[in-house]
């Protein structure tokens, strides 16, 4: 070979190598804030003329890039962690907030029972009740009403439960992946 076509080849052969050394490096494209958004809204059910976004910010946890996402409906707080990479949603939970007057329930009002309160949440979950591993239920006093406390399991989705004793009523919950 002579020293020409060495050189076209040692050229050639260099182009390659760069090109293959950047071959490996992609930019990670995230979603938009309207895109997470959009997710948080059509996971929480609501009718999105119904929204007031208060919050939408990017952040990094564990590592990766999430948007917090909080919304509310009425008086219904929405929360949401949405991945920025996949748009999965990586935890999410609701609270009802009201400024709540001291109740106490009366002699007549029947607390339901911890079964009662298990059912109401893993029904509300929208989960099979053979795959729950319940790990806390709880008859806990809060803003003077009783609330049960009911934490359980599904597979490696944790979710976390306030039911009022009373009314039956879910009054806060709490989804996360682990």
């Amino acid at each position: 070979m002579n020293i020409r076509m060495k050189g076209i080849v040692c050229m050639l052969t260099g182009l390659l190598l760069v090109g293959c050394g950047n071959a490996g490096i992609m930019e990670t494209k995230i979603i938009t804030q309207s895109e997470a958004e959009s997710i948080a809204i059509t996971h929480a059910g609501v009718e999105q003329n119904k929204v007031t976004i208060v919050r939408n910010k990017l952040d990094e946890e564990s590592g990766r890039q999430v948007y917090d996402v909080e919304f509310y409906v009425g008086n219904v707080e929405y929360d949401y962690e949405i991945d920025a990479t996949t748009g999965k949603v990586l935890a999410n939970d609701s609270e009802i907030e009201t400024e709540l007057s001291s109740h106490i329930p009366s002699s007549t009002e029947k607390i339901i029972t911890q079964s009662e309160a298990e059912s109401i949440a893993i029904t509300h979950a929208g989960v099979e009740q053979n795959k729950v591993t319940i790990v806390r239920n709880k008859l806990d006093e809060e803003s003077g009403r009783q609330v049960y406390d009911v934490e359980f399991y599904v597979g490696n989705v944790e979710y976390d439960y306030e039911i009022d004793a009373t009314s039956r009523t879910v009054i806060g919950y709490d989804v996360e992946s682990r």
